[in-house]
This record gives structure tokens, sequence and C-alpha cells, in this order.
């Protein structure tokens, strides 16, 4: 496996694994989820985002192996390889806001909780989709999130399109422009 550091921040730090070296047609754009996956087709030839939805697991490699395989690379948002694995901010709500100390304590780490439970959840859906494309043969590269997001704003400004969805956007960010 090799590794690929780059200060670009539209392009972090990559993972390659067999056979993504190569030239591909499709790049494939997945944010990994465990409910349903954010998944983005950049047409090389085309030049543009010719797919941009949202699949269950089993729907998503389905999907995947519509595409001849030497002419597919996949990029996988890998959020495992954050130092950081849960910086996100917990405001409180109003209700809160002039609660007992302990009680805000108590809510903040609940949260806090449920979102490091996602987010290892998350993990392990991408951990199994790169396991499962790379035992059918396909060249994978893992690509660690950054911290500024894209927003609709964006997606809108780089592919032309109109999408709300942050799944969606987040797998357009990975291969947009390759």
């Amino acid at each position: 496996m090799n590794q690929t550091p780059t200060t670009d921040d539209q392009r972090p730090m990559m993972k390659t694994y067999p056979l993504a070296s190569r030239k591909a047609r499709y790049c494939f754009g997945i944010d990994p989820d465990l409910i349903k996956n954010g998944v983005a087709i950049w047409d090389t030839s085309l030049r543009r985002i010719i797919d941009s939805r949202t699949l269950t697991f089993a729907r998503t490699l389905q999907h995947i192996q519509s595409y001849p395989k030497d002419e597919v690379l996949v990029y996988v948002e890998a959020g495992w390889l954050n130092k950081t694995k849960n910086f996100h901010a917990v405001h409180l709500p109003d209700r809160l806001r002039k609660a007992d100390p302990s009680a805000q304590v108590r809510y903040v780490s609940a949260v806090r909780e449920r979102i490091a439970h996602d987010v290892g959840q998350n993990a392990a859906a991408g951990k199994l989709l790169i396991e499962m494309l790379t035992e059918l043969g396909y060249a994978v590269v893992t690509i660690q999130p950054t911290a500024r997001k894209w927003k609709p704003e964006d997606y809108k400004k780089f592919t032309g399109l109109d999408c709300k969805n942050q799944e969606r956007i987040d797998a357009a960010r990975l291969v947009v422009g390759l």
C-alpha cells in the first residue's frame, strides 16, 4: 500500500490499493454510511459528474459492478484516518442553557457518545466496502476527509448541478476534476 500525503485541501492524504495507479474512465466517489452511502461518478472523458445518488451497501456494490471493471477507479472517504475521531461541536438546546451544569454535561456526553457510535459504524461500513471491492478486483483509493466540507453552493459551482444531500456532496468532492 502506498501513502501519498499532500497539503492540497482538495486532495487530502490517500492510500492506494492494488491496481489504483492506472487511469480510469469512471471515478466513483463514495462517502460510506451505515444506512446509505453517498455515491458520485465522475466521467474523465466527459469531464463531468454523470451520476450522484445515495445507495444502500448492497446497491452500491451492484452499481459499481454495472460498469466495466477495467474502466473503474473507486475513491472512498476514510474518516478513520483522522487523528481526531470526534471533533463535532455540541450545542446545548435552549431548554438546557439555564439548567444545572451536571445536566448539561450528561447531555453533551450522550450526544458525543451517539456521534462516536455513528462514526464507528460508518468507518466499519467503509472498511468493509474497501475489502469487498479489492476482493472483487477493483482499484480503490482511500481519501482522508478534510476539515472543510463542500456546501450545496460549492457542489453547484463545481458540477453545475443542484444538491442538498451532504452524502452526495461529499462523494462528489472526492472525484470532481480528476
